[in-house]
């Protein structure tokens, strides 16, 4: 997968490797920390809107990760899937301009995990109960209110959020 911003084009690969090319030079190749990057494939990639160029990675090894693509290191790590980290997604930004604190994994253990990325703590796991098998797809949508999960066993399920403070809660 690749994403482009501006001169700027972040791939992941097969490797369990995150680079960040600068393409105005071509072969100008950074790669982010191997001591702290995934052991497996890395799924899924994704810019975290803020202040800071930041990106956000989903791998089979059962994490995410959120990189400072500036200085090319690893600033959080995510467990708590018990199977491979298909999909990952970051909630909108704040009005502030802040940076996003939120970010949605989708895993092959049929969650799908909101969270707080800056404390690597999971404030929500939603999809248990609904899906029989991996979440294959997963986002925000109603500027953060709501979040969808689709799954391998054919079922999509669209979880309505209420916010207490900094913690998200399923409604009904």
């Amino acid at each position: 997968q690749a994403i482009l911003g501006g001169t700027k084009a972040l791939t992941c690969g097969k490797q369990g490797t995150v680079r960040v090319w600068d393409i105005s030079q071509g072969d100008n190749t950074v790669e982010l920390s191997k001591e702290e990057g995934h052991s497996h494939v890395v799924k899924e990639l994704c810019l975290i809107p803020g202040d800071k160029l930041m990106a956000l990675s989903c791998s089979y090894d059962k994490t995410a990760k959120v990189w400072d693509l500036t200085r090319g290191s690893c600033l959080a790590t995510l467990k708590g899937h018990e199977h491979n980290v298909n999909e990952c997604c970051v909630f909108p930004a704040p009005a502030d301009g802040q940076q996003v604190r939120k970010v949605l994994t989708g895993s092959s253990d049929g969650t799908i995990k909101i969270w707080d990325w800056p404390t690597e703590t999971c404030e929500l796991t939603l999809g248990k109960e609904q899906h029989t098998s991996e979440v294959r797809g997963c986002g925000v949508f109603d500027g953060g209110r709501k979040v969808y999960s689709c799954s391998k066993d054919s079922t999509i399920c669209v979880f309505e959020l209420e916010f207490d403070g900094h913690t998200q809660k399923p409604l009904g």
